[in-house]
């Protein structure tokens, strides 16, 4: 310890609530011995370990080494009319007030609308916020795509005229082809692969490419969207939380027991709710929420301010 003491004069961490008990406990350790440690967290945001920051902040209150400074309970980032449906996921005395001038919206769009598919692939193509609690019917929160290029044709690439990481290089190739395939088709993506890498393609080169475009474009998945805690951190002028059953469950504190507020599915729900700088925006797909009787969900939603999308 004497030591740390040594090499550390004053320790700053931030985001604390993203660290387990027993990180917390080394830093205090560290703090109890004469180094100064600074932390900053939002219990509220408390995702990965939802009761550790908070049962850290009781054990330590008390002692001399520690002070628990106010709780800053502003927001410049969130609206007024935002809040008062994020407010409700809040510990007592921690509910926000807000300093933003921005008139907030809450408004919901379903499935059944035609507008529906072109709404959200605009607010992903504008880099809005559009998350989900984990990956579900047509939205996936990996980038990782399941497929590859034929051995051969990834060879082809890879010796192709650059001088790039081959590596790197095939697995953008690769990309930029799903995209076209997505976007054009399969033979014009492949029209545009030829082209793009000089490649010369046999008739069984060819088959093989648009074996794989069929294998990629039946696949279920439609939108690739961000998990709600993979946006702990950021924000957007909007955010789209796809609803599923428990995270309706929760946004509605429909049933929820006193043992399960500010568990993990809570405090993931006040995450995806204080992220919008104008306009939060709930999607109802109806194939994710298909055992769910919908003229309640709108009527439980309507009573928290959300309206149908203009």
């Amino acid at each position: 310890m004497a030591i740390l003491g040594s090499c550390f004069d004053k320790i700053f961490i931030d985001e604390v609530q993203d660290l387990d008990k027993d990180a917390l406990r080394f830093f205090e350790v560290l703090g109890c011995n004469d180094i100064d440690v600074y932390m900053i967290g939002d219990p509220k945001q408390a995702i990965k370990f939802p009761q550790d920051l908070d049962a850290f902040v009781r054990k330590v209150a008390p002692k001399e080494y520690a002070t628990i400074l106010p709780i800053n309970n502003q927001t410049r980032r969130v609206p007024t009319e935002i809040l008062a449906v994020s407010n409700s996921f809040c510990y007592e005395g921690q509910q926000q007030e807000s300093l933003s001038e921005m008139v907030g919206e809450l408004m919901y769009i379903e499935s059944t609308d035609g507008r529906y598919d072109e709404l959200l692939t605009n607010y992903l193509d504008t880099k809005q916020l559009v998350c989900i609690d984990k990956k579900n019917g047509r939205y996936t929160t990996s980038s990782k795509h399941k497929h590859a290029f034929p051995r051969e044709i990834e060879e082809m690439i890879r010796d192709s005229n650059h001088k790039k990481d081959k590596a790197l290089f095939v697995k953008a190739a690769f990309s930029d082809f799903m995209d076209d395939v997505a976007e054009v088709g399969a033979r014009i993506a492949i029209n545009r692969l030829k082209t793009s890498h000089g490649l010369t393609l046999s008739k069984q080169h060819l088959a093989q490419l648009l074996e794989l475009c069929n294998s990629c474009t039946g696949h279920d998945v439609q939108f690739k969207v961000q998990s709600i805690e993979s946006i702990k951190g950021l924000d957007a002028d909007v955010c789209v939380i796809i609803l599923s059953s428990n995270t309706l469950k929760y946004l509605t504190q429909n049933a929820i027991s006193e043992a399960n507020r500010f568990n993990k599915e809570w405090k993931k729900v006040y995450v995806a709710l204080t992220r919008a700088k104008k306009r939060l925006v709930l999607a109802l797909d109806h194939e994710l929420l298909a055992k769910e009787d919908m003229a309640a969900v709108r009527d439980s939603i309507g009573e928290l301010g959300f309206v149908t999308h203009n």
